[in-house]
């Protein structure tokens, strides 16, 4: 009797490892079909490794690296802007700081050969505000709107069209 159970035992271990041995046959198998589907997913999806070109002929890497070599150049435009407010109902003046963006070296020469120039317009541009809209945000952001029309008109005037400045940022904005 104990040499029946003895024999038992051994045959269904030996059941037990055909099982555990097919167990991992078929976790391999999935393992491979995955790595192999997940390779040819990255390889379509990542692309070849000709370089796209852009429609006026150069790569895209090219261009990645025209943005990078550009940095952001500011000027400030000193000293603040003091505007007395015609109707000084809710406010009487207004102080100004600004700063005018552009990536261009050029751009950033002739912002500051100009200044005066570029000053006497923004001068004018702003005592012709109404205070009541100022005091709105989206006053604010038309009021960017236009002083980026200003100094872009002075700009295209001294060096064409082809030459930009990209945005103005308010340093100070005090209504009182």
């Amino acid at each position: 009797m104990a040499k029946e159970d003895l024999s038992m035992d051994s045959a269904g271990g030996a059941e037990e490892e055909k099982k555990s041995g097919k167990k991992w046959l078929i976790i391999g198998i999935v393992a491979a079909v995955l790595l192999i589907g997940g390779g040819a997913a990255a390889f379509f999806l990542l692309g070849s490794d000709e370089p796209e070109s852009t429609e006026d002929g150069a790569s895209s890497e090219e261009v990645v690296e025209a943005v990078e070599k550009q940095a952001a150049l500011y000027f400030q435009i000193k000293p603040e802007f003091k505007i007395i407010f015609s109707n000084p109902k809710p406010h009487r003046m207004m102080k100004v700081g600004i700063a005018v963006m552009t990536r261009d070296e050029e751009v950033l020469e002739s912002i500051e050969a100009n200044a005066p120039r570029i000053r006497n317009d923004i001068l004018l541009m702003l005592s012709n505000q109404d205070a009541s809209v100022l005091k709105t945000p989206t006053g604010k952001d038309g009021l960017a709107s236009e002083l980026l029309k200003v100094v872009q008109a002075v700009i295209t005037d001294e060096l064409g069209d082809k030459k930009v400045v990209e945005k103005i940022y308010f340093n100070d904005f005090i209504m009182q």
